[in-house]
């Protein structure tokens, strides 16, 4: 992924998010603003206490499938070298799929916003 130095947008929220607390950004677009976010996710995510189990931790809705998409292959390669499982569950895919392709155990998954409700009824008559 190349990272050298971290981004302006990557420098004022990391920090304040590895604290615990809540960041809010706004920086244009290709200046690593999933990064920003999802490394302090990780981060929390990867250093859990051990024997713990592995539950759904994290959600992080989006607007579109596309940007959930995106999300979702940047996370993937951040978290590649870890033990941190993601999953996507969008709109205009396969819904059945989806759910059954998304473990129990996932970390974190992405959703894409107008999708959330129909993605949980549909997993819920499993």
């Amino acid at each position: 992924m190349n990272f050298i130095h971290p981004t302006p947008i990557q420098a004022a929220t990391i920090p304040v998010a590895l604290m615990g607390r809540d960041v809010s950004g706004c920086a244009a677009t290709g200046t690593g603003k999933t990064a920003a976010y999802m490394l302090p996710i990780l981060e929390r995510l990867m250093y859990r206490p051990l024997g713990d189990t592995a539950v759904t931790r994290v959600l992080v809705l989006v607007p579109t499938r596309e940007l959930g998409v995106q999300v979702y292959q940047v996370t993937r390669q951040l978290a590649q070298f870890t033990n941190v499982e993601a999953g996507l569950a969008v709109g205009g895919l396969d819904l059945k799929a989806q759910v059954t392709g998304i473990p129990c155990h996932c970390h974190s998954v992405l959703y894409e916003s107008r999708f959330i409700n129909k993605y949980y009824s549909c997993s819920n008559e499993q």
